[in-house]
């Protein structure tokens, strides 16, 4: 086929039907395409995320009642500013537009309050412990007692009940310290605690304006009821003794029965 014949095809009305109708096709094809993906990506089908942050998950779920969209609870924290079980964060953010049948996923407030250790907080001056307790979280209460030493904390309480270190108390609980005052005017003379127990000794340790220091025991009580079988057998400071309120006494306790009655032999030939 010579070049004339190319050219004399290419002018005739056969070939650009051809082409005509190839193009039609083609554009007919795509148009059908851009219609297909468009149905099933849903393209154009969004709805915008609401807020769902402040509500409960009851309340969310009405929210999301209709709109095609779920959520998921993906954490939980706990903060003291929130209520129990509110929604504190969400992905995607409110006023983002998403697809139907996209979840958006939530970290809500812990229905329980967090657990916190108490540290140990004896011996330790009183601005530190404060500092220490609120930055924990805990409310701080003070009271003042009697003793050599002046702002270390004595003792450390909850509800009346002195807690060890280690002890575990939820978020926000109060804590009382017992803080020592030094009354250096104040003067009082030490009472016996020979035979006596150690709930006893320690009754009248802390009537007279005393702090109780070592109680040793020769041999560890198993348990509070045995305790209470061992008798005091020595004490420092002695007896009689004048001393400035808050003095630190050391006792020691046992169940033997030799030790006791030496010691109240003792105790009686002494005075």
């Amino acid at each position: 086929m010579n070049i004339k014949t190319i050219f004399q095809f290419l002018k005739s009305k056969f070939f650009w039907k051809n082409i005509l109708l190839a193009i039609g096709i083609f554009l007919a094809l795509f148009i059908f395409v851009l219609i297909m993906l468009r149905f099933i990506t849903r393209h154009g089908e969004e709805v915008v995320v609401p807020d769902l942050r402040g509500m409960y998950l009851e309340e969310a779920e009405v929210t999301l009642q209709n709109s095609g969209i779920t959520f998921e609870v993906i954490d939980s924290v706990y903060l003291r500013s929130k209520g129990k079980g509110e929604i504190t964060e969400q992905s995607p953010m409110p006023d983002t537009k998403v697809k139907k049948g996209r979840k958006i996923y939530v970290t809500v407030n812990s229905k329980s309050k967090k657990q916190v250790t108490v540290p140990e907080m004896r011996d330790v001056s009183y601005r530190q412990a404060k500092a220490t307790l609120e930055a924990l979280g805990f409310e701080v209460e003070i009271t003042y007692k009697s003793s050599e030493f002046d702002n270390l904390v004595m003792d450390v309480k909850h509800s009346d009940i002195s807690l060890a270190a280690g002890a575990h108390l939820e978020d926000g609980s109060k804590i009382l310290l017992v803080v020592g005052q030094n009354n250096s005017d104040e003067e009082v003379t030490m009472p016996s605690l020979i035979g006596f127990s150690y709930s006893e000794a320690l009754s009248l340790i802390n009537g007279n304006n005393l702090v109780l220091g070592l109680a040793d025991f020769d041999v560890a009580p198993a348990d509070e009821t045995e305790r209470e079988e061992y008798i005091v057998y020595e004490q420092t400071p002695e007896e009689k003794v004048v001393c400035p309120a808050g003095k630190r006494v050391d006792i020691k306790l046992s169940r033997d029965k030799k030790k006791q009655r030496k010691s109240a032999a003792k105790h009686d030939e002494f005075f």
